[in-house]
């Protein structure tokens, strides 16, 4: 719905995943371990791991609220610090654990105050073979556009200069 068919020479139907509250995943997700005998910790920062061998024993944290520190004995540690994974990881296994997140490219989405052009998911690019695909989604009154892929970084941030090329190349 919604696209021009002059000239076009082929089209795709494909099911996806939108999420539009992914906080909700989270707190269901932290819901169900809670249940299962975990504990949920707001706040929290991981300032090191007292490991045995190859193994976390224990991992030291901070409130950032408080300040205080606590020393929390685990069997399993996962690490979901998403693009501080690194971090986290220098932090718990050292600098060669902290490389092999070095490797991991960055990507993104951008949510822009313009309506959807369709009530579906539409896949567009620039006029030109080697365009990249972009993908835009309605999300409420505004359209969710993704997804730029950029090369291996040291910062999970985004700087303003990315941000304005990826909408260059949408606005081609």
């Amino acid at each position: 719905p919604g696209v021009d068919s002059g000239g076009l020479r082929g089209a795709a139907t494909w099911t996806d995943l939108k999420m539009s509250s992914p906080q909700r995943l989270l707190i269901e997700l932290l819901r169900w371990g809670v249940a299962a005998g975990g504990m949920a910790l707001n706040y929290m920062c991981c300032i090191g791991a007292e490991v045995v061998g190859r193994q976390v024993r224990a991992i030291r944290a901070r409130c950032e609220v408080t300040g205080q520190e606590y020393k929390f004995r685990t069997k399993y540690v996962i690490n979901c610090a998403g693009p501080w994974g690194g971090e986290v990881a220098g932090i718990v296994d050292g600098a060669a654990e902290a490389a092999k997140y070095a490797e991991h490219a960055m990507a993104f989405n951008l949510v822009v105050n313009r309506p959807a052009p369709s009530s579906h998911g539409l896949a567009v690019s620039a006029r030109g073979s080697k365009s990249q695909v972009c993908f835009l989604v309605p999300y409420g009154d505004k359209t969710m556009a993704g997804t730029c892929h950029l090369p291996p970084q040291a910062s999970p941030a985004l700087s303003r200069e990315q941000v304005d090329e990826f909408l260059s190349v949408l606005n081609q």
